[in-house]
């Protein structure tokens, strides 16, 4: 009798130390997966944010540059530059 319920006990503490380590291993995997997921979406994400950024800086220097060209153009008289060396000495 007492080795039958032995052999129940170690059937019974066997399968649960399976069981167990069947879901650890599956619990780590899935972990894994899931940061590599995650890692590859930040990185997207900052690499999205960074490009806007730099988007906005090219813009900003777009206008800056813009503005200073129709600065100049309004005072600048390309046939007088061409036609008179005093004018293009100034």
């Amino acid at each position: 009798m007492r080795t039958i319920r032995t052999k129940i006990i170690m059937g019974i503490l066997l399968c649960s130390l399976l069981t167990a380590s069947v879901i650890g291993a599956l619990a780590m995997v899935n972990s894994s997966q899931m940061a590599s997921r995650d890692s590859k979406e930040r990185a997207r994400t900052e690499g999205e944010l960074y490009a806007e950024r730099i988007n906005s800086v090219i813009s900003q220097i777009e206008q800056s540059v813009d503005t200073l060209s129709d600065a100049v153009s309004n005072d600048f008289d390309y046939e007088a530059f061409v036609k008179s060396k005093a004018y293009a000495d100034v």
